[in-house]
């Protein structure tokens, strides 16, 4: 059935007795065509245990002659009827998938039919899928008497498909439950990954497995790629071997079991996309060899300075930091030149749980904009947020101290004593080291790095480090003075970048500008602001998240000013939309270039942002206190 007679049977079974114009103006059809829909829906109720009575100069009346049988194919007509799509984003996807998958022109009247929609609202979703077709270099077409349809490389069409199926997740989290042709295509994608040496992430996986399973279907209806010589050798050229192989063992198998079809031209649309994924391979010296190029080399530094310039974060002299982001890029670059899709099943929780690296990253990639002339996909981003975390937790090691016991009494005691105390500082410290008192001349202070010296016996000599005394099984009192004692640099820390007349309290804000504007209005009572402060910081705000959940938002100027560093700290009256996500603690931050405490300072807000209990205490008590008692909680 029509999906206009879907819409006409309700109004039926509605009404039960209706005149041929009160059937048109619900439907804002004529009269003429009422009345011919009519005859049509009456041909298929007739069939079904009813039909229409038509009564000259009363109308119509609706009648039941086989109720049971009725009954079945009502619920199955309801039943289809449920599925119509009734909001924006369900439009969107049935109106690309009609036709992205059509073999012709697509009417609008019909989609508009199907929907039960205005033209006036299917001009307007008309509007999203055409934007969403030229992310993916695709036209849409538009024939007066024809319809609609989509045109552009063969290519380019298969990863529109792909995106899109990957979007709506069509494919099971078990392919092979999904039907015999999808068993086949996993059990030779299994198999010839594993005869070539090469292995995928499961994301990647899942991905090219789509990809396979739109090409098959697309060579079958008759429609190839079409590449020419030059590219498919350029490709050939700068691909792995292993890659290269298991695209032919796909391409044999799958879309020319035969050789009756040529596959030279699907072959190199495989070896794309197996490129353009996570590879891992025993053959290092391959995988490797792809990451020697100068020019990303380039590229990742331009990244790391972009994180400095944007937050004063110095990471540049992190060469293993470097060498991961020239991985991730090899594949990343050829996915943004030929709009590969890219899948990130843990993109929510990368955002959650990595907030920092996540914000980190989103300013590394405003650097590669420029070379992919497009805007950097939040599921790229987040893969280089992963590499940036693990930076992050490096770095943040680094920062933790070593300290030196130094103890008199049996082994025994000496253990004791050092498990209570890696118990007892585990947040402050990297490594503790023992030794005698006979053996501190000895000890190697420099090489080992030791920060502080703990003794239970006096020391007659002068060491290089601060040194405490401490009893031999220390009290409860005895650890919390350590403690203090490695935390004063916390609170020092803290207070450093946090200080009252920066704090702006609760403050009522409409909109995520009218905050950053009275924040700055505060700021400026108790320090000159930079010329175009406000304005670099909205600037910043166009380029990319700087809300990650939890109610929080750290804005930040689009470059760093060379003025003294400060943190501006406010809490919302109400949550605000931030662009992403509601917003109600917003922390203003203005860094110096190159700032020692620059990765330390992220690392605490990056704590703060993880933890929706601190976040409450600091929106329900919005005080200067608070938010000290809040960060040192963070930083113990």
């Amino acid at each position: 059935m029509a999906a206009l007679d879907k819409q006409l049977f309700q109004f039926v079974l509605r009404s039960q007795t209706f005149t041929a114009r009160q059937l048109a103006d619900a439907l804002h059809i004529s009269e003429k065509t009422a009345r011919e829909r009519l005859k049509t829906l009456d041909w298929e109720l007739k069939k079904n245990g009813a039909h229409i009575l038509s009564r000259s100069g009363k109308g119509y009346q609706f009648r039941i002659v086989d109720p049971e049988r009725f009954a079945i194919w009502r619920e199955d007509v309801l039943r289809q009827t449920q599925a119509i799509p009734s909001t924006a984003q369900e439009r969107f996807d049935y109106i690309l998938r009609r036709i992205l998958y059509a073999d012709d022109f697509v009417k609008l009247d019909d989609l508009t039919n199907e929907m039960y929609i205005s033209r006036t609202t299917m001009t307007a979703d008309m509007k999203q899928v055409r934007q969403y077709l030229q992310l993916h270099n695709l036209m849409l077409m538009q024939r007066p008497g024809h319809g609609v349809c989509v045109e552009g490389a063969e290519f380019d069409i298969r990863n529109c498909m792909v995106n899109e199926r990957l979007r709506q997740g069509l494919l099971n989290d078990d392919p092979r439950k999904a039907s015999p042709a999808c068993q086949q295509i996993v059990d030779v994608l299994v198999s010839s990954l594993r005869v070539c040496e090469l292995s995928l992430a499961k994301s990647a996986f899942y991905s090219l497995l789509t990809y396979i399973s739109v090409a098959a279907a697309r060579i079958r209806e008759g429609r190839m790629l079409n590449f020419s010589p030059e590219f498919q050798m350029t490709i050939f050229q700068q691909s792995n071997p292993k890659s290269i192989a298991v695209a032919n063992k796909i391409g044999r198998e799958l879309f020319s079991p035969d050789g009756c079809v040529s596959t030279e031209d699907e072959i190199t649309g495989l070896i794309l996309q197996i490129q353009s994924r996570d590879i891992f391979t025993l053959d290092k010296q391959a995988a490797d060899g792809q990451g020697k190029d100068g020019r990303l080399e380039n590229l990742a530094r331009d990244m790391l300075t972009k994180v400095l310039e944007i937050h004063g974060l110095d990471l540049t002299e992190d060469e293993e930091l470097l060498a991961s982001l020239v991985q991730q890029l090899i594949p990343f670059e050829l996915r943004m030149k030929y709009d590969i899709p890219a899948t990130n099943p843990l993109l929510e929780q990368i955002k959650q749980d990595y907030a920092l690296a996540y914000y980190i990253a989103s300013s590394a990639c405003l650097a590669l904009e420029p070379i992919c002339a497009k805007v950097v996909p939040d599921a790229e981003i987040g893969y280089f947020a992963v590499i940036f975390e693990l930076a992050l937790q490096k770095s943040e090691s680094a920062s933790r101290k070593n300290i030196l016991v130094v103890c008199v009494s049996g082994q025994a005691t000496a253990k004791l004593f050092m498990y209570r105390y890696q118990r007892a500082f585990a947040p402050f410290v990297e490594h503790i080291y023992t030794c005698s008192a006979f053996q501190i001349n000895t000890f190697d202070f420099e090489g080992l790095k030791i920060d502080y010296v703990f003794t239970t016996v006096p020391l007659h000599l002068t060491l290089p480090v601060p040194v405490f005394q401490v009893s031999q099984l220390p009290s409860d009192q005895e650890i919390d003075r350590c403690c203090r004692i490695l935390r004063g640099e916390g609170e020092r820390f803290c207070q450093e970048f946090f200080k009252s007349q920066m704090f702006c309290g609760e403050i009522d804000a409409a909109s995520k500008e009218d905050a950053l504007a009275q924040m700055c209005q505060i700021v400026e009572r108790s320090r000159p602001l930079p010329a175009g402060f406000l304005e670099s910081v909205l600037a910043r705000e166009k380029m990319g998240q700087t809300d990650f959940g939890n109610l929080v938002a750290i804005p930040h100027p689009d470059r760093i000013f060379n003025a003294e560093k400060f943190v501006s700290v406010a809490v919302l009256k109400r949550p605000v939309w931030w662009g992403h996500n509601d917003v109600q603690v917003v922390l203003l931050i203005s860094l110096e270039q190159n700032d020692p405490d620059a990765t330390r300072f992220y690392q605490t807000v990056s704590r703060l942002i993880g933890s929706p209990a601190a976040v409450q205490r600091l929106i329900k008590d919005p005080s200067f206190s608070t938010l000290l008692k809040v960060l040192k909680t963070q930083n113990d």
